[in-house]
């Protein structure tokens, strides 16, 4: 049987890449922004949820009718000149159902990397 540890899901924004990547249990969602791209266009929207919120470590917390599954706070970098620079960002809930990032100044000729972790608060249940 063949696996794999990261899946490309294209470009659903222009000029940003989507990816998805094993890292240990849980998977990490990979946004790559293309030099000049606009990620203010991105827009996840999440259907099943109660609701959703940033608490106060900056991660995104969102209620579901089997409990709270949560992301941790995203992390965005660009490498120049070899050098990794980390970029100030954070989650931005666009409406009940979206979310997108507030980025600090990076520099827009060189790729941008937002990588929040999906971490599970809770899994399991008794229901299908």
């Amino acid at each position: 049987m063949t696996t794999f540890n990261k899946l490309s899901l294209g470009d659903p924004w222009p000029g940003i890449g989507l990816s998805l990547q094993a890292h240990g249990k849980n998977i990490e969602k990979i946004f790559t922004a293309s030099p000049g791209a606009d990620v203010s266009k991105i827009n996840v929207q999440i259907s099943g949820i109660n609701s959703m919120m940033v608490n106060n470590n900056g991660s995104l917390v969102l209620n579901t009718a089997l409990g709270n599954v949560s992301m941790t706070r995203p992390i965005a970098y660009q490498i120049i000149d070899g050098v990794k620079q980390n970029i100030t960002i954070s989650y931005t809930i666009l409406d009940t159902n979206s979310y997108g990032f507030s980025v600090g100044e990076y520099d827009h000729n060189y790729e941008l990397i937002i990588d929040p972790l999906l971490g599970s608060t809770y899994v399991g249940g008794n229901s299908s």
